[in-house]
């Protein structure tokens, strides 16, 4: 049994669960002197396809319904390429390429990275409910 099965025992009929992910797998950095590369996040965007399947799965099962799906860009600005090397490298999922991380590292003017976040809103629903159920979405 996944966790959303877990958090739909737990919420309130028609409560709604707020996803959030980060998407992308090569997600852009950039500097006031322009691209600098990518970062390699492969491996989180492999997790993150193993997550869906199990949302997938729940939605099949008709724990919930799918209310709003979108996806935003999210800039982080580090103060230059060493904190941005420095922070990501903890990230689980990500990996650095060492050449680019010499090159981003040696960056002195700040740094941004672009990631293409998802946002998913599911709405619980109970099995059995009255007609209507869940309520109609505003």
């Amino acid at each position: 049994m996944n966790a959303l099965h877990h958090i739909h025992q737990a919420l309130e009929p028609a409560g709604l669960v707020i996803e959030t992910q980060p998407i992308s797998a090569r997600p852009p950095v950039e500097s006031r002197s322009g691209p600098l590369g990518t970062l390699d996040m492969r491996e989180w965007a492999r997790t993150i396809a193993a997550i869906d399947g199990q949302i997938e799965e729940t939605l099949r099962d008709g724990h919930f319904q799918l209310r709003d799906l979108r996806q935003f860009v999210v800039t982080d600005e580090y103060d230059d390429g060493s904190e941005l090397v420095e922070v990501p490298r903890e990230w689980a999922g990500t990996r650095f390429d060492e050449g680019f991380a010499q090159r981003v590292g040696h960056e002195r003017s700040p740094v941004r990275l672009h990631q293409t976040i998802r946002l998913r809103v599911l709405q619980a629903r109970r099995r059995g409910g009255p007609a209507g159920y869940p309520p109609r979405w505003p």
